[in-house]
């Protein structure tokens, strides 16, 4: 007997009986991880190229793709700049409150259903990049929590459920009057223009904060602009 499927963040799972349910649970709980202090370590990097000694010199970390439905120990970076855990299994973004610093952020493809208040977001007086994008998120009044981020430059929202309310756009933009660009958009004074990516995909800045963070390589060169 096969073992059970189980689902992308969003997707239900159906069974039969409560030992199906026990057994699902089960195999949940060996797939899940959260994120320890050796994950970090392995996956962070500081301004020096020797050994990471402590989890609050890191100032770059990427742990996308580790099947984590934990990041609390992210809480632990006070120095962080740059942060990126999509593809994962994470529902809270309280963990990033105790690094001030951050100015990329991308939480894409994970379980985030609510976000945090304008007060946590006044915190990141850095954060110029936030990705949340295939996240179940669906309140319309999150877009309102984010105007608490002062630089806040690139959103993204798009294959959410709140991205299929027709005024989203309109509400994002009138909300949070430091955006340059949602999504695939930059923002003008009078509309909002869809991106070219041939036409842009040469450009550093575009580079580094839009285009998907899949491309590491990218964002592994903005740490030398951010880190000063």
């Amino acid at each position: 007997m096969s073992g059970a499927k189980l689902s992308r963040p969003g997707s239900t799972q159906s069974g039969r009986g409560s030992g199906s349910d026990i057994h699902v649970s089960l195999k949940e709980n060996e797939f899940f991880k959260s994120a320890d202090e050796v994950l970090l370590k392995s996956k962070g990097k500081t301004a020096g190229d020797g050994p990471i000694r402590l989890l609050e010199d890191i100032l770059f970390l990427d742990i996308s793709q580790q099947q984590l439905i934990d990041i609390s120990q992210v809480s632990l970076c006070l120095r962080l700049k740059i942060c990126i855990f999509h593809s994962n299994f994470v529902a809270n973004l309280e963990p990033l409150s105790n690094a001030p610093s951050l100015k990329i952020i991308d939480a894409s493809s994970n379980r985030i259903k609510h976000i945090p208040g304008e007060l946590f977001w006044s915190g990141f007086t850095y954060l110029e990049v936030l990705y949340l994008h295939d996240n179940p998120i669906a309140n319309l009044e999150c877009l309102g929590m984010l105007t608490g981020a002062p630089k806040l430059r690139i959103v993204t929202l798009y294959d959410t459920p709140l991205s299929l309310n027709n005024n989203y756009r309109h509400v994002a933009v009138n909300s949070m009057w430091h955006l340059e660009g949602i999504d695939f958009y930059l923002i003008s004074d009078e509309e909002i223009i869809q991106v070219s990516w041939p036409s842009v995909v040469n450009d550093n800045l575009f580079q580094l904060h839009i285009m998907p963070s899949k491309h590491v390589g990218e964002l592994l060169v903005a740490i030398s602009l951010f880190m000063t």
